[in-house]
């Protein structure tokens, strides 16, 4: 995935953090991981819903990630390594 790429080549630490987040407890809300709400707080895939998240690497830039859970799989459906457009 370009977004995750382009996210380890210059913030390799945060990266792995977030990869600690969505590997240990996807679904627990933080300050920098929670649902979206919203227009974005659904994503649709194979005719099933699911809530949508967003993880962000940390308060000071707009690096995301959006993701959606299922079963104990963690599906990232965009890596955004600047503030996406569609949410501002």
């Amino acid at each position: 995935m370009r977004g995750w790429t382009d996210g380890l080549a210059v913030r390799r630490n945060a990266l792995v953090d977030a990869w600690e987040k969505l590997t240990q407890a996807p679904l627990v809300s933080t300050e920098l991981c929670y649902r979206m709400t919203n227009d974005f707080a659904v994503i649709v895939r194979n005719g099933q819903s699911h809530d949508r998240w967003q993880l962000k690497l940390n308060q000071r830039d707009g690096v995301r990630i959006w993701y959606y859970v299922v079963g104990q799989t963690v599906f990232i459906e965009k890596v955004h390594t600047s503030h996406p457009n569609e949410t501002k």
